[in-house]
């Protein structure tokens, strides 16, 4: 499975127990094998930096706020994201 990110519009918290719930992953602080909640710009520029540089990726679900998924895009370099986007699925959630 490759790694995803889900963008939520709506209740971060909701998204993120319900996925828990639904795919038996434990919710994580850190990259690894998981559900990864992210909260904010400088906090997510840090973990998909490190998701970039990673050979193999693990099992990872990676929730972000629609809004933070904004900053977080205009703080990257459009190439870094392209990069980023051919090894990582992206879905949209409404909750």
């Amino acid at each position: 499975m490759k790694p995803l990110i889900i963008i939520v519009e709506g209740n971060l918290g909701a998204a993120i127990m319900l996925l828990s719930d639904e795919t038996g992953l434990p919710v994580i602080n850190d990259i690894g094998v998981g559900i990864l909640p992210i909260r904010d710009a400088s906090q997510g520029a840090k973990v998909l930096s490190r998701l970039s540089g990673m050979d193999e990726l693990p099992q990872i679900i990676i929730v972000i706020n629609r809004t933070v998924w904004s900053n977080l895009m205009e703080k990257m370099a459009p190439l870094d994201v392209a990069r980023l986007l051919m090894r990582i699925e992206v879905r949209t959630a409404r909750l």
